[in-house]
């Protein structure tokens, strides 16, 4: 069985994505079976000016889409969010100053667990 990652350059989820310092956008595809997982985060409001929450005490979050391929671009279906078990997919805090210092490295991390259990579902649900 095939297995294909491929790494994007645009956010694939959360509308104000483009003001996030941190973004990613994973595309997993194992044989015909293809989903995005995506890690926003570090969202920096542009009416305060400063680091605020995407969710309640969230600062980052990974969700797992399913992809739809429209002949030119594949893309997460936003409103088709895969059940796939994550032991971490937000990292919370009280205030973004309370953030541990290496927090984007945490972030990848959780990014890259949710990339390995991705693969695991889809080929589990071939």
């Amino acid at each position: 069985m095939d297995i294909k990652i491929t790494e994007r350059g645009w956010a694939a989820h959360l509308c104000v994505s483009d003001n996030c310092g941190f973004r990613r956008n994973t595309l997993v595809e194992v044989g015909e079976k293809k989903a995005v997982v995506s890690t926003v985060g570090a969202y920096i409001c542009p009416l305060y000016k400063r680091v605020t929450e995407i969710g309640h005490n969230r600062y980052y979050e990974t969700m797992i889409f399913n992809a739809s391929d429209d002949g030119t671009y594949i893309e997460a279906e936003t409103s088709n969010e895969l059940n796939v078990d994550l032991d971490e997919w937000a990292i919370n805090a009280e205030s973004y100053k309370d953030l541990e210092y290496g927090t984007d490295l945490k972030a990848n991390n959780m990014h890259e667990e949710a990339v390995r259990k991705t693969i695991e579902y889809l080929k589990e649900n071939q």
